[in-house]
């Protein structure tokens, strides 16, 4: 995780510092693999997630993809099933504004499991 996280600030400072070559622009691939290298760590895949978020607002072309939304909820689902849901409104609010995202049936039935053993 911190190793994988060490690397995507390093890529990102060098696309930075190359004059933004289209060679060194991190993904939303390159953030999920770091998201992944954070396994279960909610709150650092999150944060992870939150970078992407913020480099999609000076750059279209990085954006969380499908599999970038789903790395987060279910990470999320596993540790607080309301922080699970506040990431899926946010893809259904994305997908219905029509920027090529999916909810993913699996994303659903996870929310519901976790939520049939939640205490109210």
């Amino acid at each position: 995780g911190p190793r994988a996280l060490y690397w995507l600030n390093r890529l990102r400072q060098e696309y930075e510092s190359q004059y933004q070559a289209p060679t060194l622009k991190p993904q939303a691939d390159t953030y999920n693999a770091v998201m992944k290298a954070f396994g279960d760590d909610a709150k650092n895949v999150e944060d992870v997630f939150i970078l992407l978020l913020q480099a999609e607002k000076t750059d279209a072309d990085q954006c969380p993809n499908t599999e970038s939304f789903s790395i987060l909820i279910h990470t999320w689902i596993k540790v607080d099933l309301s922080r699970a849901l506040m990431w899926l409104e946010e893809l259904i609010s994305r997908e219905s504004r029509g920027t090529g995202l999916t909810t993913a049936p699996d994303m659903f039935q996870g929310i519901l499991k976790a939520a049939s053993g939640a205490v109210v």
